[in-house]
C-alpha cells in the first residue's frame, strides 16, 4: 500500500472512531440502558416468554359474538347508517 494510501484509510477510521465516540456521549443515556438490559440478560437465568402466553382468555373472548359482550350498547343508535 502506498504511504498516501495508508494516511487516507488511517485517517478515515480516527474520523469514524472520533464520531462514533461523539454519538455515544451525546446518547449515553440510551447507551447505558441498553448495555445495562444487555448486561442483565447475559448474566441472569432469564426466560424468553412467547408473545399471547397467559393470555387464552382473550383468544376465546374473540370467538363471543359482539352484542352478547356489550348486551345493550351495540343497539340501534350505534348502527352505521346506509
Amino acid at each position: 500500500m502506498k504511504p498516501r494510501a495508508r494516511r487516507i484509510t488511517v485517517g478515515a477510521a480516527a474520523l469514524e472512531a472520533a464520531v462514533l465516540a461523539v454519538l455515544v456521549v451525546i446518547n449515553w443515556g440510551t447507551v447505558r440502558d441498553h448495555v445495562e438490559a444487555w448486561h442483565f440478560q447475559l448474566t441472569r437465568n432469564t426466560k424468553t416468554i412467547q408473545p399471547n402466553a397467559g393470555y387464552q382468555a382473550f383468544d376465546q373472548l374473540a370467538e363471543v359474538p359482539l352484542h352478547l359482550l356489550w348486551g345493550g350498547m351495540a343497539s340501534n343508535s350505534m348502527a352505521i347508517p346506509c
